[in-house]
C-alpha cells in the first residue's frame, strides 16, 4: 500500500484530504492484512481437519461457511472502504490512485493475477 501512499501525496494537494486519504488507506490496508492471517488460519484449521480420520463432513462445511462468512464481510468492508476513497478524491486525484490500488490487490491476490493471464 506504500505505492498507493505515495501516489496521494504526489497528487492530492490539499493536506487536510491527504491525511484523510492518508487514513483511509491505512484501514485499507488493515483489512486486506486481516483477511491474509484469517486465510492463513482457516488453512491450518483445514490441514488438522484433513489429519483427521474421523473428521465428519459436517466439519468440512462448517469450516467453509466460517470462511465464506469472513470472505464476504471482508469484501463488504473493502467495497466500503473503496468509496469512501473514491468520495475523497476527485476525478483526475483517483484515476492515479486507481492505478496503483490495482497493482495492490494483484499483489494481494497472486491466485488472481494468475487467472487474468490465461
Amino acid at each position: 500500500m506504500q505505492a498507493v501512499r505515495d501516489e496521494v501525496s504526489r497528487v492530492v494537494p490539499d493536506a487536510s484530504r491527504r491525511e484523510k486519504i492518508h487514513a483511509t488507506v491505512d484501514r485499507y490496508e488493515d483489512e486486506l492484512r486481516t483477511f491474509d492471517r484469517y486465510v492463513s488460519e482457516f488453512k491450518d484449521r483445514l490441514q488438522v481437519l484433513s489429519s483427521n480420520p474421523d473428521v465428519s463432513r459436517a466439519q468440512f462445511t462448517d469450516q467453509i461457511a466460517q470462511y465464506e462468512g469472513e470472505r464476504k464481510a471482508t469484501r463488504a468492508r473493502l467495497v466500503q472502504i473503496h468509496h469512501e476513497l473514491l468520495a475523497l478524491t476527485t476525478d483526475s486525484e483517483w484515476r492515479s490512485l486507481a492505478k496503483r490500488e490495482i497493482q495492490v490487490l494483484r499483489l494481494a491476490d497472486p491466485g488472481r493475477a494468475r487467472q487474468e493471464a490465461k
